[in-house]
């Protein structure tokens, strides 16, 4: 190997450093830790050997992905610090003549006819990964000069992958690649993510970031995560989760239900990852919101509770499944139980107002009025938490909510509203779902009927989408009519009627209406406003029930 071309750190055939005394199986598993629930032992692990660059991003990644849980200033702050560090440490030991420091302006402008080394390209996509990670960082800042920054930090990332893709195409199957397989899955990585966010952001964003050059092809971002998925590198399990956010995640948190052509696929991901990490709370997470889109909501709190029993040292991480046990006794109605976990959370900086409003839900449901009144009356001083001068979606909701209450206006909708709300009517069992529709064709039936147009309005709505799911497509549409007549008098529910729109789309998606039809009533909704309370939630959902529709017409 020539004199310039060196690594200060040498790395085997597969691309991990070489340490004396330590084998690659060992420095393999090293990385492995975080996701074993053991981050202490991880950051033990990469503060062995603080001057090799790839533990340096190891430890700086492990940083990030704390501060990206919790949220909390001192989290960001530490991370952002690490990443510096670690973004010093790859530029001081990559070579300055004709890598990283000093041809990303000759790539983009196309004067470097020069290929690059594999070892120099193995350092480039270290810094892009730096990057990327204190770019999503700066997004977390309120500030608008923060988010600009972040903005034009996160072009630079995707100018470096997408030129080091280009330079570096991948082998054909029977030949050898060119690069080792750690440099591989870090540019699979890195383009994977920056195509997957992408693809899924609202058309009119897609339209003015691709002024700025960003990707969105989903396709090719499932392809670039399957293959880090598989690739047996440091990245393998970031790249498994990056797929099961989208697979069963988003699809439990926005999709339609109609996610068969994902779960075959997360099934088969999951099974190997809880070979390997058999008590990884977060497969364990991801293994829970699959058994949800599958309505099996009882493994679901099995795999949650075997998270719980963990009783792990990160607090963000038990709050978060916490979370996931708080919303699967919901989705059985168990409303009692689903309010010890509200509890748990209501003093959790993610939404003190939101999960305070949950408590007093669950007391209404359960007709502990005195209990929830006292709640509700804080709920409006505690949703504080604003993005760019206003309160975040579930805030807004939480504080209309409570208002509403506080007004007289108390109607017994709140938990069966809140759970439509969040998307969860798509993966409730039939006998819940049965229950939600008899409670609001009973309440509208009265005595006492309500006349408020708000509640009657809302709760044919939660009627149509309880029937929807349990398939009595006739029935459910005769309230998405009802809701139809009284539309114009709603003041405060406003997303009602859009919703309900989006109810019909619903219903000709599991009618298997002609996907033309289907398009043209979501197309329909998308253009229409956004201006109300989730507002974008329902315009996120129908963009991706778009995508579908798109992705089943190419077949």
């Amino acid at each position: 190997m020539a004199a310039h071309d060196a690594h200060v750190f040498p790395v085997d055939d597969r691309g991990l450093p070489v340490i004396e005394g330590t084998d690659s199986a060992e420095v393999r598993n090293g990385f492995r830790l975080f996701f074993q629930n053991k981050p202490d032992q991880a950051l033990a692990f990469f503060d062995q050997h603080p001057e090799i660059p790839l533990f340096a991003l190891g430890k700086a990644t492990l940083m990030f992905a704390q501060a990206f849980v919790s949220f909390e200033e001192e989290d960001i702050e530490n991370a952002v610090k690490a990443l510096q560090h670690a973004s010093e440490l790859i530029q001081k030991h990559a070579v300055p003549d004709d890598g990283v420091l000093k041809s990303w302006g000759k790539w983009i402008s196309g004067s470097a006819k020069a290929k690059k080394s594999a070892q120099h390209v193995h350092y480039d996509v270290m810094l892009a990964e730096c990057k990327l990670l204190s770019s999503c960082l700066l997004f977390l800042e309120e500030s608008l000069l923060d988010k600009l920054k972040a903005g034009w930090s996160m072009r630079s990332a995707w100018q470096q992958y997408h030129h080091i893709e280009k330079e570096n195409p991948r082998a054909q199957p029977d030949q050898p690649d060119h690069l080792d397989p750690e440099t591989r899955s870090g540019i699979d990585f890195g383009v994977g993510v920056f195509n997957l966010v992408c693809s899924i952001l609202p058309p009119r964003v897609q339209r003015i970031i691709s002024i700025f050059g960003f990707p969105s092809d989903r396709e090719h971002a499932l392809r670039s995560l399957a293959a880090v998925h598989g690739s047996d590198t440091v990245r393998s399990p970031v790249g498994s989760l990056a797929l099961l956010l989208h697979h069963v995640g988003l699809q439990s948190s926005f999709g339609m239900g109609n996610t068969t052509r994902f779960i075959a696929e997360a099934e088969a991901m999951l099974a190997h990852c809880m070979t390997l990490y058999p008590d990884g709370a977060l497969f364990l997470l991801m293994q829970g919101r699959l058994r949800r889109l599958q309505r099996e909501i009882r493994p679901a709190l099995a795999s949650y509770q075997q998270a719980a029993d963990l009783k792990l040292k990160w607090r963000q991480l038990n709050d978060l499944i916490s979370y996931e046990l708080g919303w699967a006794q919901l989705l059985l109605l168990e409303v009692e139980l689903a309010m010890k976990h509200f509890i748990d959370l209501k003093e959790n900086r993610w939404s003190r107002g939101f999960y305070t409003y949950m408590i007093a839900a669950c007391q209404l449901h359960l007709g502990q009025l005195d209990e929830a009144a006292k709640l509700m009356e804080e709920v409006p001083k505690l949703c504080v938490r604003k993005v760019q001068g206003r309160l975040i979606p579930s805030e807004e909701f939480a504080t209309r909510k409570a208002k509403a209450f506080l007004d007289g206006h108390r109607a017994p909708l709140n938990v069966y509203e809140v759970l439509y709300l969040w998307n969860s009517y798509s993966q409730m069992p039939a006998e819940q779902l049965q229950q939600i529709a008899t409670a609001m064709e009973k309440l509208l039936a009265g005595p006492p009927a309500p006349t408020r147009p708000d509640d009657i309005g809302l709760a044919h709505l939660l009627a149509a989408a309880a029937l929807t799911q349990l398939h009595r497509f006739d029935d459910a549409a005769a309230h998405l009519d009802a809701v139809q007549q009284v539309e114009s008098k709603i003041k405060s529910d406003t997303y009602v009627p859009h919703f309900a729109e989006y109810e019909r789309a619903v219903i000709m998606g599991l009618r298997k209406d002609p996907l033309g039809v289907r398009r043209a009533t979501l197309e329909k909704i998308l253009h229409g406003p956004v201006e109300f309370n989730f507002g974008s939630r329902l315009h996120f959902r129908v963009h991706l029930a778009i995508m579908e529709i798109d992705a089943a017409s190419r077949v």
